[in-house]
């Protein structure tokens, strides 16, 4: 019996608690530093920034020092965003949506902020995040295309390698679609894929990959972003690269 309970002891002490929100996150962070590192990204456009969670993770875990333009239209979270940037001489804010056509743009406000968009929510696939997508709040939000956002911050910035990151929540193909001027200076992006829709006017997840196909990214990478709907998969993240880039294959 002694010997039995040091060997189940050993056997604990090697066991780990894993956080598994942890696992879904460590192979974005992985890949993303790979890209950053092999293209040498030198300014990341952050659409639908939110609280700054993807910036933040983008200093702390992928270890990217480069610029950063955080662009989100909700007042409150363009507080938040100057703050949380202050003592960052790359991060800056933009208080702006992004469309495909400038001028005012109706935003509509969710209980969840993070599921904020222009567009209206949908459940006619699922209701798993009813409560998040109750609309809090309508507001009238001043909105440009891509083209003229990166234009003005390149100019600023002299980036050559600029990383998209989209998190539009229904608006990501609409923004890209309307970038014709920006497509062929990107390296690449991430975007949000729907499995099921949850919102108006958005095409499921086939239809969206091939559309980015034909504006000239292939798939780098697919992850998981909703773990804490276990066990069906809600929405998921593409990181596309730009077609003719060299192979990040080796090694």
């Amino acid at each position: 019996m002694q010997n039995y309970l040091k060997r189940a002891v050993r056997k604990a002490g090697r066991l780990a608690v894993v956080d598994t929100a942890y696992l879904y996150s460590r192979h974005e962070q992985v890949h993303l530093k790979r890209i950053f590192r092999e293209f040498d990204v030198d300014l990341v456009i952050d659409v639908g920034a939110n609280r700054g969670q993807y910036a933040t993770m983008l200093r702390q875990r992928v270890g990217y020092k480069g610029a950063i333009v955080s662009v989100e239209p909700i007042p409150d979270l363009v507080k938040h965003l100057r703050h949380i940037s202050r003592d960052d001489p790359l991060w800056f804010v933009e208080p702006v949506v992004l469309g495909d056509r400038h001028g005012p743009h109706t935003f509509h406000i969710m209980a969840d902020s993070q599921c904020s968009s222009l567009n209206e929510p949908s459940f006619a696939e699922t209701d798993a995040f009813r409560e998040q997508l109750a609309v809090s709040d309508s507001i009238t939000v001043q909105g440009e295309t891509l083209d003229s956002l990166f234009d003005r911050w390149s100019q600023k910035i002299g980036a050559r390698n600029p990383f998209l990151k989209l998190d539009t929540q229904g608006s990501d193909l609409a923004i890209l679609s309307a970038a014709h001027d920006m497509l062929p200076k990107l390296i690449g992006f991430q975007s949000e894929l729907s499995i099921k829709r949850l919102y108006e006017n958005t095409l499921p997840m086939e239809e969206t990959l091939l559309k980015y196909k034909a504006l000239g990214f292939d798939i780098s990478a697919l992850v998981p972003n909703n773990a804490g709907h276990f066990p069906y998969l809600v929405e998921i993240d593409c990181i596309m690269l730009r077609r003719g880039l060299r192979d990040i294959t080796h090694g």
